[in-house]
């Protein structure tokens, strides 16, 4: 399973994650983490592959993961609306 960016940044929200916790969570500091899903650095293979086994991703599991976020508007959520 391949993941972009946006999907990325739906799983930490859905998770709760801070940038640090997501950093720690996956052996990568928290620069990168924050480059990866904004687009300053690739998403490689590897860092694909640690999201996918960290949170144990399957298609359908994904698929739950952003409907999660779409059903409770979770960006709202986090930014106090």
């Amino acid at each position: 399973m391949k993941l972009n960016r946006r999907q990325l940044k739906v799983i930490r929200s859905v998770y709760r994650l801070s940038l640090e916790e997501m950093a720690q969570l996956l052996g990568y500091t928290t620069g990168y983490v924050h480059q990866v899903e904004n687009g300053t650095n690739p998403i490689t293979k590897e860092y694909n592959d640690r999201v996918v086994e960290a949170f144990e991703l399957t298609t359908g599991k994904l698929r739950g993961i952003v409907r999660t976020y779409r059903t409770y508007n979770i960006s709202k959520l986090r930014r106090g609306k």
